[in-house]
């Protein structure tokens, strides 16, 4: 087992990107772990979400076990992220800058 986490996001997201196996504890009143930090682990195959007040520290241990040495089948994790951003503002500012040359 690579990690154990509280879901948040960036941790997730680079144990995702990096194809490491993780336990993730998602904080059971924080909306943001249980709603939209829950969607890219589960889009990308990655990490095993587990409940804490409902497990116990033999199932816990037992996940880490069963973690240790075991491959994962992470889907790839985008990392043209930037340029795709980069790209598209680009396309809306020249479509501005071309709105404005017309209107004079």
């Amino acid at each position: 087992m690579s990690a154990i986490t509280t879901a948040a996001s960036p941790a997730l997201a680079g144990l995702a990107a990096s194809k490491r196996p993780c336990l993730s504890f998602p904080l059971r009143q924080h909306l943001e772990h249980n709603c939209h930090v829950a969607r890219p682990p589960r889009r990308h195959r990655a990490g095993e979400k587990m409940d804490f007040e409902r497990s116990t520290a033999e199932v816990i241990a037992e996940a880490i076990a069963s973690g240790i040495g075991s491959g994962v089948d992470h889907r790839d994790v985008e990392s043209d992220g930037g340029r795709g951003a980069a790209a598209r503002r680009d396309v809306l500012l020249s479509n501005r800058q071309s709105m404005k040359r017309g209107f004079r």
